[in-house]
């Protein structure tokens, strides 16, 4: 029996029933047997079947519990089209403790692949205007016999321009290709001379007329004369982009962050102020968490404020974190509350639970209502009221607690502090009544630095 022959099936049930019942069988057991035999075919496989996909299910278990980075390195190069799988499984690469790098001419190939280090290296190939040709142009460079590249300039020099235009420059520096020569940040590529031409043009001139001039040099009567020498371009001198800058260019590229995220500096508020820990995502599946406060943190990628046709505001708000985005919209006195943190850019704490939708009658169609919003920047100082400081006896030795009692000292503010000790099971529980801290980002630096080196964790006792 198979679902894909359905109509079949039930032709045949008629002479099933009455053929089992000429020979005696009881009619309501053929029909319970039938019944079972239905719900078998709707997800039935013949034995051979199975057994591939046994086969196939322990050779993948295995990939992934023995070669972890080559297997995630698998499974990003055939997800390559698809940048949310992408940023899906980049991320469950990096919870396995296994590094994914931006792209590298000198380490990249066209899919993702791992390098000697362990890490995974971004492919080529994912990134936006960079094809498989120049991918191509770029790995045949690196085997010339000259080894890596060792410079903007020789990287210019030893691949084809033909394939390797000005465009696929810029994708590549764009894209954090090039970050791997000295003495380079990604602005001075995009930065223009006396005469308006950026070093991109520059490097490419230059390249494309050092292999002209090696050609005509072959190609001479007059196999005595030396080769003239080219003289690489100056390289410009200029100021950093800023890291969201930065990070906005690489992302119109790659798709996704690799030099770091937006939200790299909020990660303590992205830890111990949002719940829960998988962030937007949830709200795939919003029924899940019906009825249950909801907190997240995010980056406002897209703000739309608009009038309706009875003339009432109202306005929608696109929110982006480290696995997902969500749009939620604001209507009436939610616009009104909220409409000027509806602004691209702003980093947001969103507060809500899920509901059923307004004029819906149907309870399991529900959806995310916003409660509050407020800046991101502002919930750490707003929220937090306590820091419980837990150190395990038995790890404490006469100078962590000096830099213990140092960090408190020189971070004083309105946060309370508690310090609990535990020792064989037991905790002592000792409030401060002198001493507050601040929970600015110096300080949790300095506790994240001793927290590493064993026996100290702490949590905090939020005021809302």
């Amino acid at each position: 029996m198979g679902k894909k022959k359905a109509d079949l099936i039930a032709q045949m049930k008629p002479q099933f029933l009455s053929q089992g019942a000429e020979r005696g069988h009881d009619t309501t057991k053929l029909e319970k047997i039938w019944k079972d035999w239905e719900a078998f075919a709707s997800y039935a496989f013949n034995k051979s079947h199975s057994t591939c996909y046994a086969w196939v299910a322990y050779q993948t278990a295995y990939l992934k519990a023995n070669y972890p980075a080559e297997y995630m390195a698998a499974v990003l190069s055939n997800n390559m089209s698809d940048i949310k799988q992408v940023t899906l499984f980049m991320e469950e690469a990096r919870h396995r403790g296994i590094p994914v790098l931006g792209p590298d001419v000198n380490e990249s190939l066209f899919k993702f692949r791992v390098n000697p280090a362990g890490a995974i290296r971004f492919g080529l190939g994912a990134m936006r205007g960079v094809g498989e040709g120049a991918v191509a142009a770029v790995v045949e460079g690196r085997g010339d016999g000259d080894g890596t590249y060792k410079s903007l300039f020789d990287f210019a020099r030893r691949v084809s321009p033909k394939d390797i235009n000005k465009r696929v420059f810029e994708a590549l520096a764009l894209g954090g290709a090039f970050d791997g020569f000295d003495g380079l940040h990604r602005a001075q590529f995009f930065a223009e001379d006396e005469k308006g031409r950026t070093l991109i043009e520059l490097a490419a001139r230059y390249g494309a007329g050092h292999q002209e001039s090696e050609s005509s040099a072959q190609a001479s009567l007059f196999g005595g004369m030396e080769e003239m020498e080219m003289p690489e371009p100056a390289i410009p001198v200029c100021d950093p982009w800023d890291q969201m800058d930065l990070l906005a260019r690489e992302r119109d590229v790659i798709g996704v962050y690799i030099s770091g995220h937006p939200l790299d500096k909020f990660r303590f508020e992205m830890k111990h102020l949002c719940s829960p820990a998988e962030g937007l995502e949830v709200l795939n599946e919003p029924l899940a968490w019906r009825g249950k406060e909801l907190r997240f943190a995010g980056r406002v990628v897209e703000a739309q404020h608009r009038i309706s046709k009875a003339g009432k505001p109202f306005g929608s708000v696109t929110l982006e974190d480290y696995r997902g985005s969500e749009r939620f919209m604001l209507f009436g006195e939610d616009y009104l509350k909220f409409k000027d943190y509806l602004v691209e850019g702003w980093f947001v704490f969103v507060r809500g639970s899920v509901e059923q939708k307004r004029f819906r009658d149907d309870p399991n169609d529900v959806e995310f209502k916003v409660r509050q919003i407020e800046l991101l920047a502002d919930v750490r100082e707003k929220w937090v009221s306590r820091l419980f400081l837990q150190l395990d006896l038995s790890a404490l030795d006469e100078g962590r607690l000096e830099s213990i009692g140092q960090m408190i000292e020189s971070h004083p503010g309105p946060v309370g502090l508690t310090v609990e000790v535990h020792d064989n099971g037991m905790a002592l529980e000792m409030p401060s009544r002198t001493r507050k801290v601040t929970l600015d980002d110096g300080f949790v630096e300095e506790l994240d630095a001793l927290i590493a080196g064993g026996g100290i964790q702490y949590r905090l006792e939020t005021a809302r």
